[in-house]
């Protein structure tokens, strides 16, 4: 199969988004890895003359990202609002032996809000903004040496 894949705004927060459009078919895959929105669009069925899809919506509540010691990963993207008992369950996940905490993280996404609750996505998160500041100093002509 034949596909395009780029970064998109993301139809629920705004940022950017990844989608997976497969051409010959008309079917595409969205997934913010920020706030967790997820939408898919597949064929149902299919004949000589008409093509029927199947379309499914996750709105984005936020997002968990269980990384392996081993470079795997889980991604669990949250389609409601947190209850107490998700957020014990997602807090005993990090304690197995083959979890790598310094890379996993939960991020929840309510009323345009996002709220990190547990990891370190808030430290590339810093680095980023720093490099951004940055980049708007110098096209202003405010910074010329380096922070």
């Amino acid at each position: 199969m034949a596909s395009n894949m780029y970064a998109v705004k993301c139809l629920c927060c705004g940022r950017s988004a990844f989608e997976d459009f497969y051409y010959k078919t008309d079917e595409q895959y969205t997934f913010c890895m920020r706030c967790g929105y997820y939408y898919a669009k597949t064929i149902k069925k299919s004949t000589m003359d008409t093509i029927e899809y199947k379309e499914e919506k996750i709105g984005g509540h936020g997002i968990f990202i269980l990384e392996n010691k081993d470079g795997s990963r889980e991604k669990v993207s949250l389609n409601r609002s947190l209850t107490n008992e998700q957020l014990k369950e997602l807090k005993n996940a990090l304690r197995g032996e083959n979890v790598n905490g310094e890379k996993s993280y939960l991020v929840t996404y309510e009323n345009g809000i996002f709220t990190i609750l547990f990891g370190t996505r808030l430290k590339i998160s810093i680095c980023r903004l720093k490099n951004i500041v940055k980049r708007c100093l110098r096209s202003m002509g405010l910074l010329t040496m380096t922070l």
